[in-house]
């Protein structure tokens, strides 16, 4: 049954392409699904939850031909007319990226004066594409990204209201990393405000 303090969403976003030419036979596809929830029964406690999944996916023939050169012991090397199993330069390109998107905030009044709110959120990525280079890493085709979250609001008084936040990022990739050092960041990040309600 419907309840006026709790707020419910969900999304379907469906498509799907493909190009049957015989120099690219494209398929492709990308599903998006997405579900979103906000209660909020009484002024003291609030909850807010989200999930989102996106499945991307193409399949193609592909060329790598970057010079008008010819090699003498491959006949059709430079060319890119056909799909030719002789041809070192064509390939079946297949590239995907899988995300998982996750949010949950919980904002709570310790007293008719101060509001806390709390939450985390993160997104993680899986994809593969075509490797020519074993010293490629996937990069931001497979990571996880952090972003925990807290702040607090105290009314002063006067039409005055302190505030006071903090955020951390976290970014680190899951694959190979190759000849360099992992790229992993993060960062905390503090606000301090003073709000004038007028």
């Amino acid at each position: 049954m419907p309840r006026p303090w709790a707020i419910l969403a969900g999304s379907v976003n469906l498509w799907d392409a493909s190009n049957g030419d015989a120099l690219i036979n494209f398929k492709g596809h990308n599903r998006n699904y997405g579900l979103a929830a906000t209660i909020a029964r009484g002024e003291r406690i609030n909850f807010d939850f989200a999930y989102n999944y996106n499945d991307y996916k193409q399949n193609a023939l592909i060329c790598f031909n970057d010079s008008d050169l010819s090699l003498t012991v491959v006949a059709n090397a430079g060319k890119c007319l056909a799909d030719l199993d002789n041809n070192p330069l064509l390939t079946a390109g297949s590239y995907t990226s899988r995300t998982h998107y996750g949010m949950g905030s919980v904002m709570f009044k310790l007293t008719s004066r101060v509001r806390t709110q709390v939450g985390y959120s993160i997104t993680s990525v899986g994809g593969e594409t075509p490797q020519f280079n074993s010293l490629q890493p996937a990069g931001s085709l497979q990571y996880n990204y952090h972003q925990p979250l807290a702040n607090v609001a105290i009314d002063i008084g006067h039409n005055l209201t302190a505030k006071a936040g903090w955020n951390y990022y976290q970014y680190g990739e899951k694959s190979f990393v190759g000849p360099t050092t992992p790229r992993y960041f993060h960062a905390n990040n503090a606000t301090f405000s003073l709000q004038w309600t007028f």
